[in-house]
């Protein structure tokens, strides 16, 4: 979430996709921690009207949400791995979190029937782990023709793997000279050298 006032269209969002790929009419309770995201007149309003119960935790007591805060503690734990062993800045947190909960959700998982992966028990497929790579690693996005110079151009933008497209197949590359984040499927990663270039 860009900010706290997201949380009622991201759960808008989330409350569709979840009735729409298990078949289910209603959802009938939430649990959450009191952040504020969760406890403001607008989120509370869109609970009551979809008739979701709402319940928090007790304050000052994560214990109470063991499993969410495991793998809260687990994201963080392969972030800070990711970060150190790439020479990323903080700054890069985002993307790094985004990619290890993309990795989890592609292992097995034993919570889940089968010990199937995340994505596997939320879409009914296999998650592709062809896809997965070094988190930082340097990564060649190649221009196309239509959008190079001449024929003697430079065929490809040099950046950093930071992640996987979203909704599609390719992946999300920090453009060393421009500094945007771009999406591709014709990239080139470079697994050898770990330490790239932020």
């Amino acid at each position: 979430m860009a900010k706290k006032s997201d949380a009622p269209d991201i759960l808008i969002k989330f409350l569709g996709d979840v009735k729409s790929a298990f078949g289910f009419e209603e959802i009938k309770i939430m649990r959450s921690d009191n952040g504020g995201e969760f406890t403001s007149r607008e989120f509370e309003a869109l609970l009551r009207e979809s008739n979701i119960f709402h319940e928090l935790t007790t304050s000052y007591s994560p214990q109470s949400n063991g499993i969410a805060e495991r793998l809260n503690r687990k994201i963080l734990e392969m972030l800070r791995c990711m970060l150190y062993a790439s020479g990323a800045p903080k700054s890069f947190w985002a993307e790094g979190a985004e990619y290890a909960v993309y990795v989890l959700n592609s292992l097995p998982h034993s919570s889940n029937e089968r010990q199937m992966s995340p994505f596997e028990a939320w879409g009914g497929e296999k998650p592709d782990i062809s896809q997965l790579f070094t988190w930082g690693c340097p990564a060649y996005v190649m221009i196309p023709m239509e959008r190079r110079q001449d024929k003697i151009s430079v065929t490809s933008v040099e950046g950093v793997a930071v992640g996987v497209a979203r909704g599609k197949k390719g992946y999300r590359v920090l453009e060393c000279a421009s500094g945007r984040v771009s999406e591709s499927m014709d990239v080139v990663l470079d697994e050898e050298f770990v330490t790239a270039a932020f």
